[in-house]
């Protein structure tokens, strides 16, 4: 997937901006110091995912096809709605 944090970051982000898009959130038009902070936390994502990497304990293509299945999936609607979980 990467050789750099900032290469993990951008599928991390383009990955994000489709989830978020399915509950009706445009990121890139969310405050700049939102925008900044959700930034801040991409990076150290992907920090940790270049170090498993480097260590071979987890290849890009795993991270690839996991964050494929994970905007492949289908959410449970509390999650989506802030609805506390069912008993």
């Amino acid at each position: 997937m990467a050789a750099t944090v900032p290469e993990y970051v951008d599928p991390l982000l383009r990955g994000q901006i489709s989830a978020a898009a399915l509950l009706g959130v445009n990121i890139m038009a969310v405050d700049k110091q939102l925008y900044d902070v959700n930034l801040t936390l991409l990076t150290a994502i992907g920090m940790i995912m270049k170090a498993l990497n480097d260590h071979g304990v987890v290849l890009d293509a795993e991270w690839q096809t996991r964050l494929n299945g994970a905007l492949a999936g289908t959410w449970p609607t509390w999650v989506i709605t802030q609805v506390p979980p069912p008993s």
